[in-house]
């Protein structure tokens, strides 16, 4: 992993601790590595207490925006839905973080992608 995807992640943490959600796991330092989602792992995985709800998070950086496995980690990590809890048949939150002034970049890729969930949010870091 280049150190720039690393430092995306840590920013993706960053933002999760800001909102007051628990880190569970994440591609970074110590903490435990995320596990295959239906094929796809996401970065960084964080849990919402209040409203029983993860969030799930993938760095994308620009040159990956081509790359059909990226469309598919988006595709799989953006429809997924809460199973039970208070938050039962929502749609799991999904970050894209990318690096700094390329967000069109990313709503680009969006548009192009058809990924049209309201669940999907992009993060400068």
């Amino acid at each position: 992993m280049s150190e720039n995807h690393n430092d995306l992640v840590k920013g993706l943490i960053d933002k999760f601790d800001e909102n007051g959600f628990e880190v569970i796991c994440a591609n970074y330092g110590e903490f435990k590595e995320p596990e295959e989602i239906q094929g796809v792992k996401p970065d960084v995985i964080a849990w919402d207490s209040e409203n029983e709800l993860y969030h799930l998070a993938s760095v994308i950086e620009p040159e990956e925006l081509t790359d059909e496995k990226t469309n598919r980690r988006v595709e799989t990590l953006s429809n997924l839905m809460m199973s039970n809890g208070k938050s039962t048949r929502t749609r799991i939150p999904f970050y894209l973080g990318i690096p700094k002034q390329k967000s069109n970049q990313i709503e680009k890729f969006l548009d192009k992608n058809n990924a049209e969930q309201t669940n999907i949010f992009p993060l400068e870091v």
